[in-house]
């Protein structure tokens, strides 16, 4: 029988037996906070913190943190008889589910992770990674908490590479997003050019208050955490490459065990994986749009994740998104599979996709 890269369950609970995982530790939310208090230096990230955390305010659930190294990628085979569902919004994250009536679904977004984990959470920055923790209030609490296990741990330090620059993405389970922040231009809402990037920190204070919408109650995310390659000139080498897939497989290959973990079931059935992404890498690591859809695409059939969701966030976006679909037709063998990963990489190479420029955010 064809299968669509890593598609059985045994074959995801091999992954754990190889050791892929580095480390898996959980937190209590309201323990987490308490213990491992975010620490917000910005003036307009302590407005929305206190919007979302007001005085008293129970944090709910448990946080599962775990940690992979890279999974070896170099034998999948995919089969097209058994798609990836791919589906392109030209929008950005709003973290509703994909589809609210169907059992045992769990969704995750991607986050554009620095290499330190979180850790402009607290300063000037907002660009995507930060928006998140903004909303996503424990992402902080998580940093500190990993940063003080990390003493003794190390294997538990917060960071989505190791010490050789090999992808480590982290996976988190369980995080409460408390506040809802439109960073879209609005005049009427005193924030004529918008808040997202370096705006942000400019904004007035009326503006970040208006700006704020409380989510009660608030509702669960799942993130995955992984740094793209950064600041590249000219063509892209081919080690570049494979690290972007490399990362990006992992990761994805990551959330299918995670999701069974989710379910806290007997592992018979199969949850429905759903990964929400976006332009991965290309705002102020300055990636090549099509290149970097392309691999995430391609990583998320050769995972065998069920629905991925594109957010193209504007209409360029959309176009580099359709391209990257077509260079996956062209790299399809004519049994409709995606037979040797290794060949597909090297016809990417071969392109000489050209890095892009850093948006400064």
């Amino acid at each position: 029988m064809k299968t669509r890269g890593i598609n059985s369950l045994e074959d995801v609970l091999e992954k754990i037996e190889d050791k892929s995982l580095i480390v898996r530790k959980s937190f209590k939310a309201q323990e987490l906070m308490e213990n491992h208090p975010p620490k917000i230096f910005n003036r307009n990230k302590k407005i929305v913190f206190n919007i979302a955390c007001p005085s008293g305010c129970a944090h709910m659930g448990k946080i599962v943190f775990s940690k992979w190294k890279s999974m070896d990628w170099r034998n999948t085979v995919a089969s097209l008889d058994y798609p990836t569902n791919h589906i392109m919004r030209e929008d950005s994250y709003d973290y509703l589910p994909l589809n609210p009536n169907r059992s045992k679904c769990i969704e995750w977004h991607v986050n554009f992770a620095d290499r330190n984990l979180f850790q402009y959470y607290g300063g000037n920055l907002f660009a995507q990674d930060e928006m998140q923790a903004a909303e996503h209030p424990t992402m902080g609490a998580i940093r500190e908490a990993l940063l003080s296990l990390e003493k003794e741990d190390l294997k538990s330090g917060p960071y989505t590479r190791d010490v050789e620059a090999k992808p480590t993405p982290v996976l988190l389970r369980g995080l409460e997003r408390r506040v809802e922040i439109s960073v879209e231009p609005n005049a009427e809402e005193s924030r004529p050019k918008g808040l997202y990037g370096r705006k942000f920190a400019h904004a007035s204070k009326e503006a970040i208050k208006k700006a704020c919408k409380i989510i009660k109650p608030p509702r669960k995310t799942n993130l995955v955490a992984m740094e793209a390659p950064k600041y590249g000139r000219g063509a892209y080498d081919k080690e570049k490459i494979i690290d972007a897939y490399s990362t990006a497989y992992t990761a994805f290959l990551a959330t299918r065990i995670e999701s069974h973990l989710e379910l806290n079931d007997d592992l018979l059935e199969k949850p429905t994986v759903v990964i929400h992404t976006g332009n991965w890498g290309t705002g102020v690591y300055g990636g090549n749009k099509t290149l970097m859809a392309f691999l995430q695409i391609l990583a998320s059939q050769t995972a065998g994740i069920d629905y991925f969701v594109f957010h193209t966030f504007d209409h360029p976006s959309s176009e580099k998104y359709k391209a990257a679909q077509k260079f996956l037709k062209s790299s399809i063998s004519s049994d409709n599979t995606i037979k040797n990963v290794e060949q597909v990489i090297d016809k990417v190479h071969n392109f000489k996709f050209s890095w892009g420029i850093s948006d400064g955010n």
